[in-house]
């Protein structure tokens, strides 16, 4: 196998029909070229406010942010949410399945017609070091080895510079992601901001 952004090295040996023993070596460069990953940056999500209007949910899928207003308004919508935020003290993200468990006297989603599960594993990867991805090769190497039947569906003590997480969704989708800014809090003012980055191609210009 080649890595992405690498040079391989082929070798083709061509022969005389009518001369078997008559050969050479034809020798070909081929650079692979890498396959850009799909990077999502400026993920702010809010904290939950009386009104179900604060945009706490995200689909990462969608690249979309949701109130728990519009999921409830819009048929189908809670299939596509990955994860949400809270904040007790320090800054979390449960997905949807425990959501309501994990943040008690929260919002109830028991209304939602599916509460998906997406699982977090923590990486030992620095920020530095996943500034370095850029391609879907580098992503699907940084997830090498990991085991996401051993992952959790609600990650607690999100700092900026904190640690780095893989993350599996309910339909397969998988990727890093980190924290960026953090104004901490319980105002539905106060927010998360997230970036991930995707083992998927980015989309063509």
């Amino acid at each position: 196998s080649f890595s992405s952004g690498n040079v391989a090295e082929l070798t083709f040996t061509v022969a005389d029909d009518s001369n078997p023993s008559q050969s050479t070596d034809a020798i070909v460069n081929v650079t692979i070229n890498a396959v850009p990953a799909k990077v999502q940056t400026a993920i702010i999500l809010f904290a939950p406010d009386s009104n179900e209007g604060s945009q706490t949910f995200y689909s990462i899928g969608q690249d979309r942010t949701y109130s728990v207003n519009d999921v409830e308004a819009t048929d189908g919508a809670s299939a596509n949410v990955d994860l949400g935020y809270f904040f007790v003290q320090e800054a979390n993200l449960a997905s949807p399945e425990d959501y309501s468990t994990a943040f008690t006297g929260a919002y109830d989603l028991s209304d939602w017609d599916v509460r998906r599960a997406s699982e977090m594993v923590e990486t030992t990867l620095t920020d530095d070091q996943f500034l370095e991805l850029s391609s879907v090769a580098d992503v699907e190497g940084a997830l090498d080895g990991i085991d996401f039947s051993a992952g959790e569906s609600t990650v607690e003590g999100l700092t900026v510079g904190g640690t780095i997480y893989a993350f599996q969704t309910a339909d397969g989708l998988e990727g890093l992601f980190r924290v960026t800014a953090l104004t901490p809090g319980f105002s539905p003012a106060d927010n998360i901001t997230l970036e991930f980055i995707l083992a998927e191609a980015a989309d063509e210009n």
